[in-house]
């Protein structure tokens, strides 16, 4: 299978939360960058609204202290997976505007098994999933030029598994490689459902 990003010296993953990058393209990163590439990571909201493990203190679910975590260990992630720059989608140079700033809308499970996501029932007025998609392609394409970048990595339709901020960007990110004028690279979902029932634990 041919590499769809051989050749490109500067490339942009543009993820949903902190974790997705390492979850969805960690490997991806981790080999361009030890081949030289300049990886930038634009990540569109800090996770306020996503699930805590148990190492994490869950009285920090919905408080500040959660989002500094978030960040905290965005930056851990970034620096060993190689990444070059980043940068949260709203914050200049990722803004065609005024600084804003993109929100996790949260998500529920839309079937019993636990494969599909759908949009939560609390997403708040600054949700990216309820922002103007041509708003946040502009902010990624603005982002796009400021990096440099030879092709942009995102999410296909499904974006990974129905998140609605995942969905969302993979539309708006595909737009902005558009407008910019480089290759879109799709990372192209796997339910879990293709891969039966959830193992137990």
């Amino acid at each position: 299978m041919t590499n769809p990003l051989a050749g490109y010296r500067r490339v942009l993953f543009v993820h949903a939360h902190p974790d997705d990058e390492t979850l969805s393209t960690g490997v991806v990163i981790v080999e361009l960058a030890d081949a030289g590439v300049h990886v930038a990571l634009l990540t569109a909201c800090r996770g306020e609204a996503g699930e805590v493990t148990p190492a994490v203190d869950p009285a920090l679910v919905g408080t500040p202290a959660l989002i500094e975590q978030r960040e905290r260990e965005l930056d851990a992630a970034a620096r060993v997976l190689g990444v070059a720059e980043r940068c949260f989608l709203g914050t200049p140079p990722a803004r065609a505007g005024e600084p804003r700033r993109y929100t996790d809308s949260g998500m529920r499970w839309v079937d019993a098994e636990e494969t599909t996501a759908g949009p939560g029932d609390e997403a708040g007025p600054d949700a990216l999933s309820l922002a103007d998609p041509a708003d946040i392609a502009a902010d990624i394409a603005a982002y796009a030029r400021a990096v440099r970048a030879e092709a942009i990595v995102g999410y296909d339709e499904r974006g990974g598994y129905g998140h609605p901020d995942h969905v969302v960007l993979a539309g708006a990110t595909r737009a902005a490689a558009s407008e910019v004028g480089v290759p879109f690279v799709e990372v192209i979902s796997v339910s879990r459902a293709d891969h039966g029932p959830r193992p137990e634990g």
